[in-house]
């Protein structure tokens, strides 16, 4: 996203990507039912839920991915990288691989890295076009899955940058009653929806074991898998930014 000319600079392809996506078939085929499909940056039972990417992209649709990067010009087949590790990680991959290049619009090559430590070192490095992580909250706020994720300075580093969705976060942090805030919190996830530079798809609510905390340690919180796009930067020590599948 930090270029134009980067094969996902472009909103137009990202929101193709995002058309794509059937959330369903991840949680059914790949997860065996363990996950719910997931349509905004808030899960379920946080205050500020939406479901803004099913409001924008209601089913898998190739024929208005095509129409995007048509009217858009650009040449098909789109390629990318996709980075990823290795267990769950690469058989998500792999359906996404799938579902991104049904009917041509995509061709995309699958690049796994089984070291945690290696894979944001790549990733930082922007070897990948799109890689995969799960995302696990330190509270059950709205503001841990918008503000790092999204919002200026962002755990992702992918050069998304969004003086709306900055201002209405800022805004929604004025809050302690939380409901309160709920209208700006949708509006940001709105738009993120359009710009889609991350995609949520998944959300989970079962034990994690180690893969998704620090060593030694499990915990049943609630989580979610998102598709980053760009380059994540290192994260100094927060640690709920982890990679899905070891």
């Amino acid at each position: 996203m930090r270029s134009p000319e980067k094969a996902l600079g472009r909103a137009e392809t990202r929101r193709a990507l995002a058309s794509l996506i059937d959330r369903g078939r991840l949680a059914g085929v790949v997860f065996e039912h363990t996950v719910t499909p997931l349509y905004s940056l808030v899960p379920q039972g946080v205050v500020g839920h939406s479901t803004a990417f099913f409001d924008r992209y209601p089913e898998a649709d190739a024929a208005y991915a095509a129409g995007r990067l048509r009217s858009a010009g650009i040449t098909t087949p789109v390629r990318i990288r996709l980075g990823h590790q290795n267990g769950i990680a690469a058989v998500e991959a792999r359906a996404l691989k799938e579902q991104w290049e049904k009917d041509g619009p995509f061709r995309v090559e699958l690049v796994e890295e089984r070291d945690f430590t290696t894979y944001q070192k790549r990733s930082l490095k922007g070897e990948f076009d799109v890689h995969l992580y799960q995302w696990i909250p330190d509270f059950p706020d709205a503001d841990t899955f918008v503000q790092p994720l999204v919002g200026t300075g962002n755990v992702l580093g992918n050069g998304y940058t969004s003086a709306e969705v900055g201002h209405a976060i800022r805004d929604t942090q004025r809050f302690t009653d939380r409901s309160k805030a709920m209208q700006r919190l949708r509006a940001v996830q709105d738009t993120i929806a359009k710009d889609a530079p991350p995609d949520s798809r998944l959300a989970q609510t079962a034990p994690c074991r180690d893969a998704f905390h620090r060593p030694g340690r499990t915990s049943p919180r609630r989580g979610h898998h998102l598709a980053a796009v760009g380059t994540p930067q290192t994260l100094r020590g927060f640690g709920p930014l982890k990679a899905l599948g070891l």
